[in-house]
């Protein structure tokens, strides 16, 4: 989901609202878990994207464990 008025979070403020690490943050990118922009040389990540992660995991939770 995208809005106009998206908030542009840095790694570092995406980390703390999430209450992961930045290593965990490097790691779900990479799986293409969590994505995000580079723009000017920095990593940007939407609150959209960081709302959307913490549904499906929300989600994923209620379902129970994966066989």
């Amino acid at each position: 989901m995208r809005t106009d008025d998206d908030r542009l979070f840095t790694v570092a403020e995406a980390c703390t609202w999430l209450g992961i690490s930045d290593r965990t943050f490097r790691r779900l990118r990479q799986k293409g878990v969590l994505h995000a922009a580079k723009i000017g040389g920095s990593v940007r990540i939407r609150e959209s994207e960081l709302l959307r992660l913490v549904a499906d995991l929300v989600n994923e939770d209620a379902e129970g464990p994966k066989p």
